[in-house]
């Protein structure tokens, strides 16, 4: 079955049922406890992947406030990323934005 939903500026986007149960996990547990099994089972490179995503996730809308900023260094210090990690990928997606913004504007002309 596929339903059509509003998304943006009278925008639509086909979504397929598809029928598949949701799981949602169980979120009782503190988020420390996440972050110290994380911490214990992750590389560093899987350490700092997630990072990588979780933050280009907060900071896609354009505002990457305070709220995020304070989530974000309790992530990194509570999965034992290394110190300025954090800093460097963050101005690495500033500049993948702008990177992005002029492909875009290149591709549009």
């Amino acid at each position: 079955m596929i339903s059509h939903f509003p998304v943006l500026n009278n925008i639509y986007v086909e979504k397929a049922v598809l029928n598949i149960p949701e799981n949602v996990p169980d979120a009782s547990e503190p988020i420390e406890s996440l972050l110290e099994e994380i911490s214990k089972s992750a590389n560093e490179a899987e350490k700092n992947i997630i990072v990588l995503e979780i933050l280009g996730l907060l900071k896609s809308d354009g505002v990457y406030d305070e709220k995020e900023k304070v989530f974000m260094e309790k992530l990194v210090q509570g999965i034992g990323v290394k110190e300025g990690i954090l800093s460097k990928i963050n101005s690495l997606l500033d500049i993948y934005e702008v990177v992005c913004r002029e492909l875009h504007s290149t591709i549009a002309e």
